[in-house]
């Protein structure tokens, strides 16, 4: 670029210049330059080029030519296409022509004004302030220039018919174009008196017949120039935060000037310049970049420069805070400083720069060189765990705090709740949660002589699940049978057995003197403890208890080749000859003797017995013998189609989780798709199961709702009567281990769940956890029902459900983790399917517990 002449006083900060007219009110509040560094809005950047029409040698229209969010999106030749968002590429010649400009250019900051033809003057008379203008026509040509219309990538006319909408509304009388506004040569009176008042020579004269004829145009049509919603790019705005505002980036190289200059605008107001920006915004920046014709590729790569500055994110806190120049230059210095080089025998130029999955935050490159060497050699000792948590000798302090930090949040914690995210969370967890259930219950029923099993632990779910959800400190964590508490179960019915105790009353007891203990813990504070829990044990106890899970699904899906054997030898013959051998039967003609000799005649004679006939035979004194005896019934097409509907549910589910990064379909539908993944594998694979009309393993549900046992315990246990009464005491013993194991495993889970990466907004509350969990375990004990605690895996399965990530995501940039959506609905609606599942266990016997129970081990 040729060095800009000295034609003015170097800079022309317009700080605290006057306003140029206080008869319209601004169309927002004015913007607080003292506002947090955190506060900035994102910007919104646009670039447009000046345009010749075909037809005439005049100027005609601005082409939007490029625009920024955070990477940089060229427009194809291709009408509305425009090329993947990048990282934009800059030319250091570039930058040391936009640092040579702002240095000698103008920059009006906190300027005034309702339009953009007040706007446009504004610029114009600083120009002719700092001496780059000294010619009244030349001044009036680039006022006209200001107000021509912006032809948006996205519109769907051709460049010439909105070009030449000047013309055709002079001579055929049509309205103008949506995107035509044109207010810069509309002179009102006040207007003119405002130029009056002005310091500088006042070269912009009265309008000539040409503009009045145009202000009496646009005075006519004021309705029809006004943009409606289709002129907008609205797919674009959708994916930009209610807070973006806009910057425009003018390239005009025209013909009468021979320096290039740069005007920079920042609005005390941010000011919705009508048809200017592609999407409605209102625009708090205007950067104009003037020169001769033949700089127009230096002043594109200028301009190009500039707005990829505006849009950093340490930058734009200099443009939007700077009182004067001396803060632009700064802004100017912070980005070369930022700034790294290629050198150009490594690298080509045409390759465009794909968007990092992680770039350096504001943050990392806010931090000094030597900064960021000691942050490499310190040891962060910073406790992880809720700094509120401290001993106290105040009994019932720390329930009182959770309580009084939970009860603001009670209500919102239902409200919340209107999102398909939590319908889709909620069904997903119902079924990992039941499957997980019935499995435990099988284990505990043979652990406890089914004196527990799976009725008992789907109410126990139910139950706890329902009490915890409405009452507790954290309703993310989700209490289901976990592996510790099966050991336990089985340790105690071993004890009760030795000791010839009953076995539920024996362990009634120990739950009374568990809520006892918990109690104390609750009383003197003692969840403070948690704060000593490291990241270390947190992750050793996660990664104990994902290895249980991962073994658990293996060994499961291996038990199926057990029970449904494969044949690997199909070319052998099978033998099935097996014999019935009775000794000692008579002859009777009782009817009932008859029916009994027929059977032992029908087992006697027949040679391939089947499993039923070779279990009567055994039950009839018989024995069975034959080479085929031993011989197993075959199922290979079960196993296999259980390992495929395994593999498939695995990787639809995964799938259409990484599917909300993708490029396909809106945000909208991608995050749909993501948040329902699991449901969709289920429901899919289930039906292809039942179509194959296989006899895969499925869910196995209780019909009734009875115990287990009925006919040796029921609903309720008796406090005495079979144990005796030095019994009590001596259930202190496992409850003090009972106790040690409970709070271990619900405050590590309560620990992992409440993270800081998890980025949790609602207070915690960890002795109002201890609280809720004991009156729980008190209610199970009372029915007979497995003690259930905070489980990991499905926490955090319930935690993952529930992340919000950002829709409104730059174009290029992958969407951002804000939160989780922290409400109780979720977890309740859970618990109460849990308990109403004996109503529809039909449909739940159709689904493959092996595929519920390896998505919950694979989330």
């Amino acid at each position: 670029l040729n060095k800009p002449a000295s034609f003015g006083h170097g800079h022309n900060d317009a700080t605290n210049s006057p306003r140029p007219s206080d008869r319209g009110k601004p169309t927002r509040q004015p913007f607080n330059l003292s506002f947090a560094e955190n506060d900035v809005p994102q910007l919104f950047c646009q670039l447009d080029v000046l345009r010749r029409s075909e037809e005439e040698s005049e100027y005609a229209y601005w082409k939007e030519k490029a625009r920024w969010v955070r990477f940089e999106e060229i427009a194809e030749n291709v009408l509305g296409r425009w090329s993947k968002p990048h990282v934009a590429t800059l030319m250091q010649t570039a930058l040391l022509d936009l640092k040579n400009l702002l240095s000698n250019g103008v920059i009006l900051l906190n300027a005034h004004a309702t339009d953009l033809g007040n706007l446009s003057q504004t610029m114009v008379q600083a120009l002719i302030d700092a001496n780059y203008i000294d010619d009244v026509d030349n001044a009036q040509k680039l006022l006209r220039i200001l107000g021509l219309p912006h032809f948006h990538h996205h519109e769907k006319r051709s460049v010439m018919k909105t070009a030449s909408s000047v013309s055709l509304t002079k001579q055929q009388g049509l309205h103008p174009s949506p995107s035509f506004v044109i207010n810069h040569l509309s002179k009102r009176e006040d207007e003119t008196d405002m130029m009056q008042d002005m310091s500088a020579p006042h070269l912009i004269s009265k309008p000539s017949s040409h503009d009045m004829a145009l202000d009496e145009l646009d005075e006519t049509n004021t309705a029809a120039v006004t943009p409606s919603a289709k002129d907008y790019n609205t797919k674009l705005q959708r994916k930009l935060s209610r807070k973006t505002e806009g910057a425009s980036i003018l390239i005009c190289p025209v013909t009468f000037v021979r320096q290039s200059t740069v005007v920079v605008v920042r609005l005390e107001n941010a000011l919705e310049l009508l048809g200017m920006l592609e999407i409605k915004l209102y625009s708090r920046f205007l950067v104009l970049l003037i020169g001769p014709e033949e700089n127009e590729k230096q002043l594109l790569q200028v301009g190009r420069t500039m707005a990829t500055i505006l849009t950093d994110d340490i930058c734009r806190e200099f443009a939007y805070t700077s009182k004067d120049s001396a803060g632009i230059m700064s802004m100017m210095d912070r980005f070369m400083q930022d700034t790294y080089v290629i050198p150009p025998s490594e690298w080509d130029p045409t390759i465009r720069i794909e968007p990092p999955s992680k770039y350096m935050s504001k943050e990392q490159r806010q931090q000094a060189p030597e900064e960021k060497a000691a942050e490499t050699e310190e040891i962060d000792l910073t406790p992880h765990a809720d700094p509120n948590l401290k001993a106290s000798k105040r009994p019932f302090y720390g329930l009182f705090c959770d309580i009084r930090n939970k009860l603001p949040y009670y209500v919102s914690d239902f409200t919340d709740c209107a999102s398909l995210k939590c319908i889709a969370a909620t069904i997903y967890l119902y079924l990992v949660c039941l499957c997980s259930v019935v499995a435990f219950g099988g284990m505990l029923g043979t652990a406890t002589n089914n004196y527990m099993a799976t009725m008992e632990c789907i109410l126990s779910a139910s139950v706890s699940g329902i009490i915890y959800a409405l009452f507790s400190g954290q309703p993310l964590n989700i209490l289901s049978a976990t592996g510790p508490m099966l050991i336990l179960e089985r340790i105690l019915k071993t004890m009760c057995h030795d000791y010839g105790f009953d076995f539920l009353e024996f362990r009634l007891w120990i739950g009374i003197w568990v809520c006892v203990m918990l109690s104390v813990f609750v009383t003197f504070n003692l969840s403070f403890l948690v704060k000593y829990i490291t990241r270390f044990t947190e992750d050793c106890f996660a990664s104990l208890v994902a290895l249980i899970f991962i073994f658990d699904a293996i060994r499961e899906i291996l038990h199926i080749r057990v029970v449904y054997p494969i044949n690997y030898a199909p070319k052998i013959p099978l033998n099935y000859s097996c014999f019935c051998k009775i000794a000692g039967i008579g002859v009777s003609h009782n009817k009932t003797v008859l029916s009994y000799n027929n059977t032992i005649n029908y087992l006697v004679n027949a040679v391939n017995l089947n499993e039923t006939s070779k279990m009567a035979c055994k039950n009839l004194g018989g024995r069975v013998f034959g080479a085929g005896c031993t011989t197993p019934d075959y199922h290979p097409d079960i196993f296999f189609l259980s390992v495929l509907l395994f593999v498939f549910t695995f990787f639809i589910c995964m799938g259409l989780q990484e599917f909300r990064t993708s490029s396909f379909f809106p945000s909208k539908i991608r995050s749909t798709l993501g948040d329902f993944s699991v449901l969709i594998a289920i429901v899919t694979m289930s039906a292809w199961d039942a179509y194959l009309r296989l006899d895969t393993p499925k869910l196995q549900v209780p019909k009734e709702f009875k115990p287990t046992l009925p006919n040796q315990r029921g609903w309720l246990v008796p406090f005495f009567g079979k144990n005796s009464l030095w019994a009590i005491p001596i259930a202190i013993i496992p409850a003090i281990i009972a106790t040690i194991l409970i709070f271990m495993d619900q405050q590590i889970t309560a620990v992992i769940i409440n993270r800081k990466e998890f980025k949790l907004k609602k207070k915690l509350g960890y002795h109002l956890d201890l609280f809720v969990l004991s009156i729980s375990i008190l209610v199970q004990s009372l029915l007979g029902l497995p003690w259930f605690v905070a489980a990991t895996v499905l926490a955090l399965t319930h935690v993952n459900a529930l992340k919000i990530m950002s829709e409104n995501s730059a174009p290029g940039e992958k969407p951002k983790f804000e939160g989780i959506l922290e409400q109780r609905v979720s977890a309740l609606l859970m618990s109460i399917l849990t308990g109403l599942s004996v109503l529809f266990t039909n449909v739940l016997g159709r689904t493959d517990s092996q595929r519920v129970e390896h998505i919950s081990t694979d989330g």
